[in-house]
């Protein structure tokens, strides 16, 4: 409410010049698009508006020119572009760059609570344990279902890593902070695909000597080429998982 009363004061006396401090913030949506219709108002009368602000989509939708300000210093000054309006985090970082950060971020988040990733190597060796007593087939036989007993146990063991990309950011409403980052979604999406790929196959590279101790298969020849297809399956679980796992 302070800040309402704040704004409406600054445009009682209709003013030509406006500095305007962080104008959005403690905002509701509708809010914000009220002022920036009055803000758009203002400047086709004329008036010039000054703005400081870390909202920068809300902004760059009004500004004609924009002076970014990273670290103490002036990384960008000049007239605002499609480009700006269509990703704002272009002005701060690579795209590169901006999708490691969030999947460096993951990763950081579970090996510090190893929630998921203790789970799925429990999950994943009992299972190999369980199914190497289960089964006594001859070594032919072994050859030919190992493949399908190893990838069932990947998809299990994987998607206990996929149902946390998006669970940990549930609590004190980060998921909401992510999406309001100036970011576009394909890449917090390839960030933290990013992540659970690394995951989950660190999961499976954990699993593969066991599985190859338990059903006597030889892994060291094939090995490259066993990494190969691993990192394509994984990937493609991956890529699927995040939305299948938290869609409604």
């Amino acid at each position: 409410m302070r800040q309402r009363l704040a704004i409406a004061r600054a445009f009682l006396h209709d003013p030509t010049v406006l500095i305007l401090d962080e104008p959005f913030t403690s905002l509701d949506d509708r809010a914000i698009a009220l002022l920036q219709s009055i803000l758009r108002e203002a400047r086709q009368r004329g008036a010039s508006v000054v703005m400081s602000t870390h909202q920068l989509r809300e902004a760059l939708e009004l500004a004609s020119h924009v002076a970014l300000l990273q670290r103490g210093k002036i990384a960008f000054n000049g007239v605002r572009t499609t480009e700006m309006v269509e990703d704002p985090a272009w002005l701060y970082t690579p795209m590169a760059n901006r999708i490691w950060t969030i999947a460096a971020k993951d990763l950081r988040s579970e090996l510090r609570s190893k929630e998921s990733i203790n789970a799925a190597i429990s999950f994943a060796l009992v299972m190999l344990l369980i199914f190497n007593f289960a089964f006594d087939p001859s070594a032919e036989e072994s050859h030919t279902l190992s493949g399908g007993l190893l990838w069932i146990i990947f998809a299990f063991a994987g998607t206990l890593v996929l149902n946390r990309s998006f669970a940990r950011e549930l609590p004190n409403d980060c998921l909401d902070a992510l999406i309001a980052a100036p970011i576009p979604g394909y890449q917090l999406f390839l960030g933290k695909a990013i992540a659970s790929f690394i995951l989950v196959l660190g999961v499976e590279l954990i699993s593969l000597p066991v599985f190859g101790i338990f059903y006597d298969i030889d892994l060291i020849k094939p090995f490259w080429r066993l990494l190969l297809v691993m990192g394509l399956g994984t990937w493609a679980l991956t890529v699927i998982g995040p939305p299948s796992a938290h869609s409604p």
